[in-house]
């Protein structure tokens, strides 16, 4: 997933929105890159994280997995206002 935010957020901060009250299928997140350039607008910076969604009890549908991604965009969103990258 990769989203625009405040250049002023850090990792600590998307880390622990995500992990707050969390989906029991979402089993970690882990950082992946940041970039600041010409293609982002001052004052943000891009971030790409991975979600790591599992289930031990069954495999996982399509609709299940994008949940979890949809409900963790729209938790970030709220929290700490990002925007997702087109």
């Amino acid at each position: 997933v990769s989203f625009l935010v405040d250049s002023s957020v850090k990792w600590s901060e998307i880390y622990d929105a995500i992990m707050a009250k969390k989906n029991e299928l979402l089993r970690d997140v882990k950082f992946v890159d940041e970039y600041k350039g010409k293609q982002i607008p001052a004052g943000k910076k891009s971030v790409t994280i991975r979600l790591v969604i599992g289930s031990g009890e069954k495999t996982l549908t399509g609709a299940e997995i994008e949940q979890v991604a949809k409900s963790t965009v729209k938790k970030l969103s709220k929290v700490i206002n990002i925007e997702i990258r087109a």
